[in-house]
């Protein structure tokens, strides 16, 4: 009989397949007390000579591959939000091993990231109504708060306003998170928005179950 595959291997949370990370040898019973399991453990091979594309470099004789699952949004209280400093924040988390998944999440207490789980995600972030980022065509209609494209259409006007905020304040529904950020000078507000191209909607049950919780020092392979 086929034995079947351990959960870690296929998580199917939306565009989610694994969430891993390289832990080094000594600290790998402290991550089982927090559910993350060795490669050994889920049933996964070593790999071949490319699987550093998708996990990252592994130094076998000091680090080992753990896999855990993310914690969603809908598992957790929104209250346990309030008062979480934004640190950072990445417009490329993802990966797909010769590429990313262009995740957008806000750095929490520098600790973990608050990630829409959706691809080029920050062009359905907004800051004050402004997106986060979007394609060059739309630049002359609004300009994002960052652009990577090289040359005269490279900037971050975003960090120097919203690291160093606290949330305040979330209220979600199934399309919508809203978060009030606050600084000493300003209120700023933050929404990730469940956007789908025309002719590719399909059914989501709610926003909550497309925002998880990633550790900073792990990846989240679609």
């Amino acid at each position: 009989m086929k034995k079947e595959k351990h959960l870690y291997i296929n998580l199917e949370i939306g565009e989610i397949e694994q969430y891993s990370k390289i832990v080094p040898l000594s600290e790998v019973v402290r991550q089982q007390e927090k559910g993350w399991l060795t490669y050994e453990e889920i049933g996964l091979e070593k790999g071949d000579k490319e699987a550093y594309m998708l996990y990252g470099e592994l130094n076998k004789s000091i680090e080992t591959l753990m896999f855990n699952c993310p914690k969603r949004l809908e598992d957790t209280y929104l209250e346990a939000l309030l008062g979480r400093k934004i640190t950072g924040f990445s417009i490329h988390l993802g990966t797909y091993g010769m590429g990313g998944a262009g995740f957008f999440g806000l750095l929490l207490d520098d600790e973990e990231y608050l990630v829409l789980a959706q691809w080029n995600s920050s062009s359905n972030v907004f800051v004050d109504d402004r997106p986060v980022c979007s394609s060059p065509k739309k630049y002359e209609i609004q300009r994002p708060w960052v652009s990577n494209f090289g040359g005269e259409l490279t900037w971050d006007e975003l960090s120097d306003v919203l690291i160093g905020t606290v949330i305040e304040k979330l209220i979600i529904d199934n399309k919508t998170l809203s978060i009030v950020a606050i600084s000493e000078e300003k209120r700023f507000s933050i929404q990730y928005r469940l956007v789908f191209e025309k002719g590719k909607e399909r059914e989501v049950e709610s926003l909550q179950k497309m925002i998880v919780f990633q550790d900073k020092d792990a990846v989240l392979i679609v």
